[in-house]
């Protein structure tokens, strides 16, 4: 495996990962505990939409195209409306903190 990751880093590196598989295969737990005073892992827990700042914009995403989204004949015959951008509501992220893996 690759120290891209970590090379030419002063101070260990901490790393939020979502609970994909990949984040948790046998060949990644091996390779944090070998450089466990360079990298720590800490793991999203398992549906935290709150947490993690992609999942909000692709629910605000998806919010918006489903409203804009043609659902009748007759509406086919006209343009959509153009979705305005809003900010995302900050205030939904929860209290809960990642856990550490490794």
């Amino acid at each position: 495996m690759r120290l891209c990751l970590i090379a030419g880093m002063d101070r260990k590196v901490f790393l939020v990962v979502d609970g994909h598989p990949a984040h948790k295969a046998k060949l990644i737990k091996s390779f944090v505990q070998d450089n466990a005073d360079r990298l720590e892992l800490f793991l999203l827990p398992p549906y935290s939409p709150e947490l993690n700042p992609d999942e909000l914009v692709w629910a605000h995403v998806k919010a918006r195209v489903a409203k804009a989204t043609v659902q009748t004949k007759d509406e086919r015959n006209y343009s959509a409306p153009r979705p305005t951008a809003q900010p995302i509501n900050q205030s939904k992220v929860g209290p809960e903190r990642p856990e550490r893996l490794g």
